[in-house]
């Protein structure tokens, strides 16, 4: 199941919002998919420019001015490695409001 934590759920999926409006283009936000063992955090609504792999396990997607967009972590129920990710603190925050297991 795919749950969106962010701008509109779908049918049993739940919310996990940072303090920002949902309208806020700035507005922090994830989405988890437990079939993929994944979770992607927004940043930003902005148009991804390229990818960085910062791990097997964390990719970084930025947009055309090099500002961060989101992140994606894999393997998620392994438990999540916020080392060299950006906003970590913001990161930190929302991932533990979804009660995702964090380390490093």
């Amino acid at each position: 199941m795919t749950q969106d934590l962010g701008d509109r759920p779908a049918s049993g999926e739940r919310n996990t919002h940072g303090n920002h409006s949902r309208k806020d283009k700035n507005a922090l936000h994830l989405t988890h998919d437990d079939g993929a063992d994944a979770v992607y955090v927004y940043f930003t609504r902005n148009d991804v420019d390229h990818t960085e792999e910062v791990s097997d396990q964390v990719n970084v997607d930025f947009d055309a001015q090099g500002e961060p967009v989101g992140v994606e972590f894999l393997d998620v129920s392994d438990g999540i490695d916020l080392d060299r990710v950006p906003r970590k603190a913001d990161v930190a925050k929302l991932l533990e409001e979804g009660h995702f297991r964090i380390y490093a």
